[in-house]
């Protein structure tokens, strides 16, 4: 099931979607689109001048997200639940659950610009809860994520996609149905 929807907790210019997570999606109140980094090697010639070289090497930032608790916390449970599917405490193992998650851009109208489409995303980190007074009327938590690779969309006037970019790309698939979208076109 994939679940997307406007978020609940802002009226924001974003709408999220996961093809696992239920309750998430509706009460993220910010993220963030990852930046990307890149290493440019400099060779010394004998002369003494340093060449610049393209990049040997690309990082990617996490996808952070800040969610809203609701007042039964389900969307917390949710998350912990999610991230206590890598450990198997009977045999001290761990597995490597993924989801797939995605970020459609939005103008003032609602109209979607551009939307980020991050796949074999797993939770690396879940911040600590604070349970005061104030927890249940709005407490918040940070999620950081990480994934394989992102795609970006990007519309154009006509409202046909555009421009398609493939950051982070796994070796050939030979399936590719594994990395159809999960997202329905906006008519």
């Amino acid at each position: 099931m994939i679940t997307a929807s406007p978020n609940l907790a802002d009226i924001s210019q974003f709408r999220v979607g996961s093809n696992t997570l239920k309750f998430t999606p509706f009460f993220i109140k910010a993220l963030n689109i990852p930046g990307i980094s890149m290493q440019h090697t400099k060779l010394s010639t004998r002369s003494g001048v340093k060449l610049g070289m393209g990049a040997d090497n690309m990082e990617f930032e996490a996808l952070e997200l800040e969610v809203m608790l609701d007042s039964n916390f389900d969307t917390y449970f949710e998350l912990m639940e999610l991230i206590s599917e890598e450990i198997d405490w009977d045999y001290d193992t761990f597995s490597q659950p993924t989801f797939d998650l995605w970020i459609q851009v939005l103008n003032q109208k609602k109209d979607e610009l551009f939307r980020f489409e991050f796949e074999n995303c797993r939770i690396s980190s879940i911040s600590s809860l604070a349970l005061t007074p104030e927890a249940e009327l709005g407490a918040n938590v940070t999620v950081n994520i990480d994934y394989d690779f992102y795609r970006w969309f990007r519309r154009n006037k006509c409202n046909n996609i555009e421009t398609v970019k493939r950051f982070n790309q796994p070796a050939p698939n030979p399936n590719p149905q594994q990395y159809s979208s999960p997202y329905k076109p906006l008519k």
